[in-house]
């Protein structure tokens, strides 16, 4: 089985991330606003009928985002996730397993900054660099796909530096690992931490 490429392509977009947030943190005076970092978990799942066949429903994505203000109540927001579900072939009934290392950048618009409750909507750009594992007879696929991303939620006020970030998400992702199209987009419902500096 072939899985270099897939290994790459998750390693430099985990460094890519990191990285930009290292860079952009010397950066906060020059900002309209704070900045914010957070750690997210959640219930990912696919939409697509092929993918549950195989797969099932869905699983857990995990995740961390940075955010800063571009003007007042609007966030620019970098963000990543991993996602992995194991399912079995149809007829075979052999063993499949897909990794998933989603990475998007978009925007947040707050209707309100009040102490306790700040309900938002937002979208973005996504990129999914997905490998799936396939029996012995079969190649492994290591691909990478261009999305849409569109959520609502809010942050919760626990105290005057850290928020709950209740939070759902759609995404719309086609993907083509084998000759099939599939459909790799979905819903996220997910729950994170977030530190305001």
């Amino acid at each position: 089985m072939k899985h270099g490429y897939g290994e790459k392509t998750m390693k430099k977009a985990s460094f890519s991330f990191f990285f930009f947030l290292f860079m952009l943190v010397p950066v906060q005076p020059a900002l309209s606003g704070p900045l914010r970092i957070g750690l997210t978990a959640g219930y990912y799942m696919p939409s697509d009928s092929a993918y549950k066949d195989l797969y099932g429903q869905g699983n857990l994505m995990f995740g961390g985002s940075f955010s800063f203000e571009l003007i007042k109540k609007l966030e620019a927001r970098l963000d990543a996730g991993y996602f992995q579900d194991s399912g079995k072939m149809n007829l075979t009934k052999e063993d499949l397993k897909l990794s998933l290392l989603a990475g998007g950048l978009g925007v947040r618009l707050r209707f309100v900054d009040a102490k306790l409750l700040r309900p938002y909507v937002g979208g973005g750009l996504i990129i999914y660099a997905y490998e799936e594992d396939l029996p012995p007879r079969l190649e492994d696929v290591s691909k990478s796909a261009f999305g849409f991303q569109a959520e609502t939620g809010t942050y919760i006020g626990l105290t005057q530096r850290l928020w709950l970030d209740v939070n759902l998400r759609y995404v719309v992702m086609n993907a083509k690992p084998l000759r099939e199209a599939v459909k790799l987009g979905g819903i996220r419902a997910g729950l994170g931490i977030v530190y305001q500096f």
